[in-house]
């Protein structure tokens, strides 16, 4: 490598998988001893930059504008070979002379001068971990930290599995014919950018190939050079430290994709500067907003907002991430280590369990912004959502955006103080009434009801299992036996998941579905009986033993004492209730259900006195501004 390399911080970080690196290590292996391979095109910028070595040779300084992935890939492998070598007495030389060459070589002052530095997010992790000779304790914070990793310890692996360690001359010459592939028989087509104002313009054009650049990653692209065009050397640092700070923090949560990206895009562009959802269009928005190229800027007030802009994600990103991952280690920690803040956690996870968070984000995001420590707050906000999704989404069955529009532009009101927190409150009972008022809320109960197939509505378990908190809070004084996790079978912040999700393994019908060979079940359920009571939702609650319980009369699944999979034994109250009823009839189902619908009406009432004459929140018209996520 002729001169230095360096990745510009408006570069991504390292964003090649592991299937990336296979394909690469492919291309070498079958890479002929007559041939040479074509590995793309190289784009760089000659720099005015110039460093002097230790044998006083000048290296020049090139900025990467397109192949850092090839190319930091190529340096990795190049320092795999090398250190294979070096454990091999005969193949020091050669280790030492990749080194100097493709990873580091001495300054004139002795100091040390990397061939390939990284941008300023990745660049330590690179060096102090991936090529450095000692052992480093550092481990992966951001996702092109956890990439480089994976792509060094697939190197190595398929390094290892080329050689045999009894064989120290045939491993010898496997490396050092694999190091003649790749410094000279890999091919470039090398295009050297004279002017810096082409750079970003080239930059954007080489990304629309391959896979593509993030929204975030646009974002940043376009922070970075509106800094350098308005000339605030000081801009450039914010922004890296900003953008270090959100990856890391969402890959802390698991929020690693471009989705995730580009929602927390939205929901701070919705909380801090325009409400509606059809109007955000992405990085387009940013630029558009903080126009660079526009005659009659001021560039002092320009340069504030843009600090402004990158100061708020930053900080948009620290209640977002707790929002999508409140389980993790620190989440919600600005609300302190209280009863409020445990509370807290539990009702975020059931926002997440009906699925309906993105609705709600912008508006956690700007209370959580408005009133940073305030937990309680934050809590009643929760909950007013808890039961806003339930009613809305989980019950009337509504498309998923149903009331969006209000909830952003309410949040977006309390993020620029044009709504108090009561005002807040009374907005959302408003759209609560609107979407699903008491006497919805009743005729959608009595339709259930009458249609009778409870067992097919998507948030059964959710119900059940909330009637399951019910009665283990106020029945029994204990704690849940059961959690959410374990009654679906997977995390529901990393997504994880196994065969406790069927629905068929943890809901049982008590009376069962097959009554045809069951004495007990005929003498009590005449046909009609049995198929409009059979999916009631009198007759199903939560089970671990329905495989087990399956077809039995009612006493016997009630259970004799030497028996294992039995209700009254049973991890869930609510299956232990079932032992109030001495039998199992129509009667019984109908009394079990009504039960369940007392429940249901105090569980998710809200109080929607006082809101007849707000309509502050948004007008009907509206809703067509709502997108879904």
């Amino acid at each position: 490598m002729k001169g230095i390399f360096h990745v510009p911080d408006y570069q991504r970080g390292y964003a090649w998988g592991q299937s990336h690196v296979d394909d690469f290590l492919a291309d070498l292996e079958y890479l002929r001893a007559d041939k040479t391979h074509y590995t793309g095109t190289l784009v760089l910028h000659k720099t005015n930059d110039e460093i002097i070595d230790a044998a006083a040779n000048p290296l020049r300084r090139f900025a990467i504008v397109d192949g850092q992935q090839r190319l930091t890939t190529i340096v990795i492998l190049l320092d795999s070979i090398g250190r294979a070598l070096e454990r091999l007495d005969r193949g020091r030389q050669v280790a030492e002379q990749i080194r100097s060459t493709f990873v580091e070589t001495k300054g004139w002052n002795a100091l040390p001068i990397h061939r390939l530095t990284l941008n300023t997010g990745t660049d330590k992790f690179f060096h102090e971990k991936i090529l450095a000779r000692g052992n480093s304790q550092l481990t992966p914070s951001i996702a092109a930290e956890s990439r480089l990793e994976t792509a060094q310890s697939t190197i190595d692996k398929h390094l290892k599995s080329r050689v045999s360690a009894s064989d120290p001359d045939g491993a010898e010459r496997f490396f050092i014919d694999l190091y003649k592939k790749v410094s000279q028989r890999l091919l470039f087509s090398v295009v050297e950018v004279e002017k810096e104002a082409d750079v970003g313009v080239i930059f954007e054009v080489m990304n629309d190939r391959g896979k593509p650049l993030t929204e975030l990653e646009k974002v940043k692209n376009y922070l970075l050079y509106a800094g350098a065009t308005l000339g605030v050397d000081n801009l450039s640092k914010r922004v890296n430290d900003a953008w270090s700070s959100v990856l890391r923090r969402l890959m802390l949560s698991g929020l690693e994709s471009s989705t995730d990206e580009e929602r927390l895009l939205k929901t701070q562009w919705t909380v801090r500067y325009d409400s509606r959802p059809r109007q955000w269009h992405g990085a387009k928005s940013v630029k558009d907003r903080f126009d660079v190229r526009s005659e009659g800027h001021e560039d002092r007030a320009l340069v504030d907002s843009l600090q402004e802009y990158t100061h708020h994600l930053e900080e948009a990103a620290i209640p977002f991430c707790d929002a999508y991952a409140p389980t993790i280690t620190g989440a919600f920690s600005r609300f302190g280590a209280g009863p409020a803040r445990t509370e807290i956690v539990e009702w975020s996870g059931k926002l997440l369990r009906l699925r309906t968070l993105s609705t709600f984000v912008p508006l956690l995001v700007a209370l959580r912004l408005r009133y940073p420590t305030d937990a309680d707050k934050y809590l009643s906000v929760l909950k007013l959502c808890e039961v806003y999704a339930f009613r809305v989404f989980a019950l009337k069955e509504a498309r998923s955006d149903a009331g969006q529009a209000a909830f952003f532009k309410i949040a977006n009101a309390i993020m620029n103080q044009e709504k108090t927190y009561e005002q807040a409150i009374s907005a959302m009972k408003w759209e609560n009434r609107r979407r699903c008022d008491d006497d919805e809320f009743e005729r959608i109960l009595k339709h259930r009801v009458d249609a009778a197939d409870w067992y097919g509505w998507f948030s059964l378990r959710y119900f059940l299992y909330e009637y399951e908190i019910h009665l283990s809070e106020y029945h029994s004084g204990q704690s849940r036996r059961v959690t959410w996790d374990d009654l679906v079978g997977h995390d529901t912040s990393n997504k994880k998941s196994n065969k406790k999700s069927n629905k068929k393994e943890t809901l049982e019908h008590i009376l069962p579905q097959t009554i045809d060979k069951s004495e007990y079940w005929k003498s009590r359920f005449s046909p009609k009986q049995h198929r409009s009571l059979l999916n009631d939702i009198g007759n199903l609650t939560l089970t671990r033993y329905n495989p087990q319980l399956s077809n039995k009369s009612f006493p016997d699944k009630k259970g004799k004492r030497n028996e294992r999979f039995r209700y009254e034994t049973s991890p869930f109250y609510g299956e232990r209730e079932l032992c109030d009823w001495p039998d199992w009839t129509p009667q019984s189902i109908r009394e079990r259900r009504e039960r369940l619908l007392v429940f249901a009406r105090d569980r998710w009432k809200v109080d929607l006195g006082g809101v007849e004459d707000e309509r502050a929140a948004v007008d009907v018209d509206d809703d067509r501004e709502g997108v879904e996520d």
